[in-house]
């Protein structure tokens, strides 16, 4: 399993949509992955001011998907 690490550049400030996603195809599984509109809405709202739309959401069910999102 490859990490998030390989396909994510801190240096980056903007990482397309199509990119983000295939990366976290490669670590998660497609069922696990959310990038419709209507998805993306629904994770955007919090207790916050800010309405901010992620780009996708990945939903790890187990500590080692979550290790590999996030190790470097």
């Amino acid at each position: 399993m490859k990490k998030a690490s390989e396909f994510f550049k801190t240096s980056e400030v903007c990482i397309s949509t199509t990119f983000m996603i295939e990366a976290l195809k490669k670590i998660l599984p497609k069922n696990q992955i959310k990038s419709r509109y209507i998805d993306l809405v629904s994770f955007a709202s919090d207790a916050g001011f800010y309405h901010l739309v992620p780009k996708a959401v990945g939903q790890p069910v187990s500590e080692a998907e979550i290790i590999s999102l996030i190790v470097k």
